[in-house]
């Protein structure tokens, strides 16, 4: 089994609990790749039991989490072509989310807010205090490249239609990030 770890950290006070470090991890096994999350509450010296988000025989990476001021968790990753598909057509990575509202302990359904009609990657999310939060990414094959984003006023309740933000020519990346 391979592991690629990410975390988020931060201090939290949810429902009498503080100092909440969360873990949001990737795992490969032979039957295929799982997403899963964890938690903490006492600093990382107990963690939760691990609940997995989503499993599939393609690949999980650039997972990242937002947390809402009520403790609702958005976890966003990218669901990668298996590399023996990259040749077939309609074969693209799409860009997933799901989302907690009880702290970690269950995960709604995962869903794609990416076009799977294109190839989409490398995904980036940004949250406010105010539960606003915007998801970039960049989609493209070959040297065509666009970078689209979505945005969400209600913590991923509801999302607005997908944004074209840049469109490339004869690029092979394009590099951005976001700040707030």
């Amino acid at each position: 089994m391979h592991h690629q770890a990410y975390s988020f950290e931060g201090k939290f006070n949810f429902k009498d609990k503080e100092n909440m470090i969360i873990y949001l991890y990737v795992s490969c096994e032979e039957t295929g790749y799982g997403l899963s999350f964890l938690s903490s509450f006492d600093n990382g010296n107990s963690v939760s039991k691990e609940v997995v988000i989503d499993k599939a025989k393609l690949e999980f990476c650039y997972p990242s989490i937002a947390v809402s001021k009520q403790g609702n968790i958005l976890a966003l990753w990218e669901e990668s072509v298996d590399c023996d598909d990259l040749e077939k057509e309609n074969a693209n990575s799409v860009i997933k989310i799901s989302i907690s509202n009880d702290l970690g302990e269950t995960w709604s359904n995962p869903i794609t807010i990416s076009d799977p009609s294109l190839n989409s990657q490398n995904p980036k999310l940004i949250s406010n205090t105010n539960d606003e939060v915007l998801i970039t990414w960049q989609t493209g094959n070959g040297n065509r490249k666009t970078l689209q984003s979505r945005f969400s006023y209600n913590f991923g309740k509801k999302w607005n239609s997908i944004n074209t933000l840049v469109k490339k020519e004869n690029y092979s990346y394009i590099e951005y990030n976001l700040s707030h």
